[in-house]
């Protein structure tokens, strides 16, 4: 699993790192945005506005990604679910280029996905 560990003294990559406190939101339902997160530390729930009322759709934790349409898309995506820190969160802030550089520089990354 990738974990800060794997960032060594990477410079570069050590500017993609990006914390969270709980109860911080990564993202709201509706923003548009062309960057993803990789979880290394902590838990980020998914949540699903409705007109009545708020549910998580679900959870994700370290070794996995929240957000990876936006970097699928050519422009920036809407994001259908708010992203919210659950605890403490560090994680990876990628954009298209930048998720290309960080594959390159450490392997283990790839087999993450």
């Amino acid at each position: 699993m990738f974990s800060p560990d794997n960032l060594g003294n990477d410079a570069a990559l050590g500017k993609l790192v990006r914390t969270a406190n709980s109860g911080d939101y990564l993202f709201k339902q509706g923003d548009k945005s062309n960057t993803m997160y990789l979880i290394m530390e902590g838990s980020v729930g998914l949540m699903l506005n409705t007109v009545h009322s708020q549910r998580r759709v679900g959870t994700v934790g370290p070794g996995e990604m929240v957000g990876e349409k936006a970097i699928i898309e050519d422009a920036p995506y809407k994001h259908t679910y708010s992203a919210v820190a659950q605890t403490n969160v560090v994680m990876l802030e990628l954009d298209k280029q930048s998720l290309k550089t960080i594959q390159k520089r450490i392997p283990v990354l790839t087999r993450s996905f």
